[in-house]
């Protein structure tokens, strides 16, 4: 009896898996499927990160990785040139890994190359595995900091949905909602290994199995799995829900010190190859940023275009581990320079439009106008040959030199 049974659910585990496409003889552990390979994602971190109480890890400070050309200086800043302080006043981008710009040198991330399309610092104070909750606790912090005149959030649509994670390879802060107020958890952040030592099991043996994780998922949505010393677990709460409650804090936030918010939402490889069709949960978040009036853009419809010339011009806008079936990994240099000229558009297209973000501006009429929501279309793509060496000097184009000279006039409150 006990052998039928066993033969039985050895039956339905290799089912399972080929439904899935998973390894049929592997005994390995099975990942998290979000969207990307979550357990990859946070395992490329290990190492390059520490703890943090607040935000559950961030880059160190004046630390440099030489063979993955990756140096951060202050403040766990990713360097974008030869400089090592910050600098007050500069664009600020935060993100996760693809705006911090995993795989890929320093000069090749997109903050390092739109600072090289405009001529002005861009500070890259992205962290890679982050999701929006974390993304807007570190803007607030390093906004409080380097006083930037702008911010820009560069999110992958899959940041969305680590909303609803209370560790996500590492134990991290997240929100829930209570009336449509956010409510914070995880204050201060448990250590790594002070959330293994509080769970009695990791399911060692059970967790190997597809059917037996996919099926508590179902069934016990906080059932937390660990992976090669990770631990991903969930919590209950609406992901897309919460990343409009923090766009909507973070925009009173910023305008409160009248700093102009930006919104750039990105998309991994897969997505952009095996999706037609924009995702409900990134279209709804973009949604709440037109109601906000923050100005956005949206990298799916450019990803569309760029994937009907084929899957070989797709995947070199990607750091490729694997082209047939095709992996795709982060953005590479290529990926990264469409980026930044995009967002060198929307900046230029905000000003010559004549918005102002609802801040006003130092000349002697001092006026204001109601912001309206920009989404970049195709002629903004500027072909701009982007700079890639950090020790060359930075010679902007005239126009946006004085177009970024004109939105650097916006007042920055001095009680930040």
């Amino acid at each position: 009896m006990l052998c039928v049974t066993l033969l039985g659910l050895l039956t339905m585990e290799l089912g399972w898996r080929a439904v899935k496409g998973a390894p049929l003889l592997s005994w390995k552990d099975p990942v998290n499927e979000v969207g990307e390979n979550d357990a990859q994602v946070f395992s490329n971190l290990m190492g390059t990160v520490v703890y943090d109480e607040d935000l559950g890890w961030v880059p160190p400070s004046l630390t440099n990785y030489e063979n993955l050309d990756l140096r951060f200086i202050e403040y766990g800043i990713r360097r974008n040139n030869p400089k090592t302080t910050i600098e007050h006043g500069a664009i600020l981008a935060v993100g996760d890994s693809f705006t911090n710009g995993a795989e890929v040198g320093d000069h090749q991330t997109w903050p390092a190359q739109l600072e090289a399309i405009l001529g002005e610092p861009v500070l890259n104070g992205a962290v890679g595995g982050y999701g929006v909750d974390q993304i807007v606790l570190r803007a607030e912090k390093l906004v409080n900091t380097v006083r930037p005149k702008i911010l820009i959030i560069g999110m992958l649509d899959q940041d969305i949905l680590r909303n609803e994670y209370s560790s996500f390879g590492a134990p991290k802060p997240y929100f829930t909602n209570k009336k449509n107020q956010l409510v914070r958890h995880n204050l201060p952040v448990p250590t790594l290994s002070e959330a293994k030592s509080q769970k009695k099991s990791d399911w060692s043996i059970l967790s190997r199995s597809y059917l037996f994780r996919d099926t508590m998922r179902i069934f016990f949505p906080t059932f937390m799995m660990k992976t090669s010393g990770q631990i991903f677990e969930t919590i209950t709460n609406d992901p897309i829900e919460i990343s409009c409650l923090l766009l909507k804090r973070l925009k009173t936030f910023t305008s409160k010190r009248k700093i102009p918010l930006l919104l750039v939402m990105q998309y991994g490889g897969g997505a952009a190859y095996t999706l037609d069709d924009k995702p409900a949960h990134s279209t709804t978040v973009m949604d709440c940023a037109s109601s906000l009036n923050i100005p956005t853009f949206d990298e799916f419809e450019t990803l569309q275009r760029v994937k009907e010339k084929g899957v070989n011009e797709l995947s070199s806008h990607y750091v490729m581990h694997q082209l047939e079936p095709p992996i795709f990994g982060h953005m590479s240099e290529k990926g990264n320079g469409l980026i930044a000229e995009k967002v060198a558009g929307l900046l230029m297209k905000i000003k010559s439009d004549g918005y102002d973000f609802a801040v006003k501006e130092t000349n002697k009429h001092n006026k204001s106008s109601e912001l309206t929501n920009i989404k970049t279309s195709e002629k903004c793509l500027l072909k701009t040959k982007v700079n890639s060496r950090m020790d060359l000097p930075i010679e902007p184009r005239a126009e946006y030199r004085q177009n970024m000279n004109s939105l650097g006039k916006l007042v920055i409150s001095s009680d930040i």
